[in-house]
C-alpha cells in the first residue's frame, strides 16, 4: 500500500496543540502526501459528541470527542471498558466514513483496532509498554511498528509482523548550517531533568569537574530536585527551560557538542535509542552520550559510554573537550548531518510503505 490520497485516523495519546512530537509530524508528514488525515486527541472534549474541526493545514483535521464516563473503569474494569469504548468507537466512524488506515501510537484507549474496519491497522508504540492490555492491541493489528527493539520484543508471542523504525527528524532540523569557530566551550543538554532514568551523579560530576565549559540545559525541571537545587548552583550552568523545536532549531547551533546523559539500567526503554540523538545529528557536532543500542554501530560518529552504568562517561567527557578539533572536523561534521537526515519523517514513511509491501506480497 502506498500511502498517497488516503483517508487516515491517527490515533494519539497527545493533543494536537502543545509540543509537537512524533505523532504531529508524522500526521502533517502523511498530509502533505495528499492524504486525508485525521488527528484523533485523546477524549477530553466538553462533549460526548465527536466534532472534527480544520487544523490550519491542508489536508489534516482534528477530532474531539469525550467519554461519558470515568476514566477509572479502564483499569478496574477494562472488559466493561471495551464495551463501551467500542460505542464510541461506532461514533467515530460514522462521523469520518470509511477509513484505509487506522494508525494508532495510543497503547491504552482501543484494545480492538479491527472495530474501525479500515483496509490497514498500524499499532505503533513509541513509549514504554508493559501492561497486557497494551501488548493485546498488537493482536488486532496488521503490522506493528515501534523506535525500540526492547518494545517489539514485547509482542514476540503474537503473530503479527513487527518492524523497528526509527525516530523521525522534524522539518526544523533540516535546515543549512554555517558555522563559526569560537573558543568558547559550551555543551547543551536537553530533556526534563525530573525524569526517572537520569544518570545525576555523572551529570554532577561532569557539570562540577569542566569550570571551563558552559553547560546550557533546555527542558522542564522541578526546582526542588536534588540534582537541579546542586546544579543551579554552578556557576557555568544555566536553564533555559523548556524550548519548541523550532526554537531549539535556532539556539542549538552556537555548541560545541551536546550531551546524553541516562542510565541505561533505569530508563524506560532499557536505552535502546532516544530521539534527542537525531536533533544533535542535524547539527553535526560531537555528542557525548550514554551507552544507545541502536546508536553502537555509529560510534566513530558518538562519543558513546561502553558500559551500561556509564561507569567511563566523566573520562568519555574529558577526553573529548581534550580533542574537540579532532571530533569536530567537517568530515565528521558532514557524517553526522548526513545521518540525521536520512531519518526525516518523509523517510520513515517510505520505510514504513516499503514494510507494508513486504507483508502484502
Amino acid at each position: 500500500m502506498n500511502l498517497f490520497n488516503k483517508t487516515i485516523l491517527l490515533i494519539s495519546p497527545q493533543e494536537w496543540n502543545g509540543l509537537r512530537v512524533s505523532k504531529h509530524h508524522y500526521a502533517e508528514e502523511l498530509a502533505k502526501r495528499g492524504n486525508r488525515v485525521f488527528f484523533l486527541e485523546p477524549p477530553g472534549y466538553k462533549s460526548g459528541n465527536v466534532e472534527v474541526r480544520p487544523s490550519g493545514i491542508d489536508n489534516l483535521f482534528i477530532v474531539r470527542y469525550n467519554f461519558l464516563f470515568g476514566p477509572k473503569i479502564r483499569f478496574h474494569f477494562r472488559r466493561l471498558y471495551d464495551f463501551l469504548a467500542s460505542i464510541y468507537i461506532k461514533r467515530i466512524r460514522k462521523k469520518l466514513g470509511n477509513l484505509d488506515v487506522v494508525w494508532c501510537f495510543e497503547p491504552n484507549l482501543y484494545s480492538n483496532l479491527t472495530l474501525f474496519k479500515s483496509e490497514l491497522s498500524i499499532f505503533h508504540p513509541v513509549d514504554a509498554i508493559d501492561l497486557e492490555h497494551q501488548i493485546s492491541v498488537g493482536k488486532s493489528a496488521d503490522i506493528i511498528f515501534s523506535i525500540s527493539n526492547n518494545i517489539l520484543e514485547k509482542f514476540r508471542h503474537i503473530n503479527v509482523p513487527r518492524f523497528f523504525i526509527n525516530h523521525g527528524l522534524s522539518s526544523h532540523f533540516m535546515q543549512e548550517i554555517v558555522y563559526k569557530s569560537d573558543k568558547n566551550l559550551r555543551f547543551a543538554y536537553i530533556g526534563n531533568l525530573s525524569m526517572k532514568g537520569i544518570d545525576q551523579d555523572s551529570l554532577y560530576q561532569v557539570v562540577t569537574g569542566f569550570t571551563n565549559v558552559s553547560f546550557h540545559l533546555y527542558g522542564n525541571y522541578k526546582e526542588k530536585d536534588n540534582l537541579v537545587v546542586s546544579l543551579l548552583k554552578q556557576p557555568n550552568v544555566e536553564f533555559l527551560g523548556r524550548k519548541s523545536p523550532m526554537e531549539l532549531a535556532t539556539l542549538l547551533k552556537k555548541y560545541s557538542g551536546f550531551m546524553l546523559c541516562y542510565n541505561p539500567s533505569l530508563e524506560l526503554n532499557g536505552g535502546s535509542n532516544s530521539h534527542k540523538i537525531l536533533e544533535y545529528l542535524s547539527f553535526g557536532k560531537v555528542i557525548v552520550a550514554n551507552k544507545v543500542l541502536h546508536y553502537e554501530q555509529h560510534r566513530d560518529l558518538i562519543q558513546m559510554s561502553k558500559f551500561d552504568d556509564n561507569s567511563d562517561y566523566v573520562h568519555l567527557f574529558e577526553e573529548t573537550v581534550k580533542n574537540l578539533e579532532r571530533y569536530n572536523t567537517s568530515q565528521l561534521i558532514k557524517m553526522r548531518r548526513k545521518l540525521a537526515l536520512d531519518n526525516t519523517y518523509s523517510k520513515q514513511i517510505e520505510r514504513i510503505e516499503e514494510c507494508i509491501g513486504k507483508i502484502r506480497l
